[in-house]
């Protein structure tokens, strides 16, 4: 019952993001994590954005936190894994929703497919083979991963 809440929470506080975004257009500063188990990569479907489109973990950069302490905090909350080694493999900008998204992205290699699911935040996780991704992505994480595939060739 805690975490159905939670997740109507999310929803709520999101439709409020947008309507601001909608009036005030502003750009925001986030990270996003490839986590790689060998040539799988891990992708989530949020309860509060992207309905039905896979996406990457991640989230936004709070004040006075760099990219790697956001992205080394939003892999803990999202995904309650302590991150060991960040690699970060550059940034990409997205329009979308009445505003600018600046995104950093980050790689973790892990020997681990054990993933908490269950939280206020994830609907749904699954591994996918990186040369077997779903057509069903986000715009974030098509950009993300144009960017990703670039950099392992």
């Amino acid at each position: 019952m805690k975490i159905l809440l939670g997740k109507l929470m999310y929803k709520i506080g999101y439709a409020g993001y947008y309507i601001k975004w909608f009036i005030f257009r502003p750009k925001t500063f986030g990270v996003q994590i490839l986590l790689r188990n060998n040539n799988d990569l891990l992708l989530i479907q949020h309860t509060y954005m992207h309905r039905g489109l896979w996406d990457l973990p991640g989230g936004g950069i709070k004040e006075k936190e760099n990219s790697f302490e956001a992205a080394k905090r939003e892999t803990e909350e999202e995904l309650k894994i302590d991150t060991i080694e960040l690699k970060n493999i550059g940034s990409v900008e997205v329009y979308h929703s009445y505003h600018h998204d600046n995104i950093q992205v980050f790689e973790i290699k892990t020997d681990s497919r054990e993933i908490d699911f269950n939280q206020v935040e994830i609907k749904k996780g699954q591994w996918f083979n990186i040369s077997n991704l779903p057509t069903n992505l986000s715009k974030h994480t098509k950009k993300v991963l144009d960017l990703y595939l670039e950099t392992i060739k």
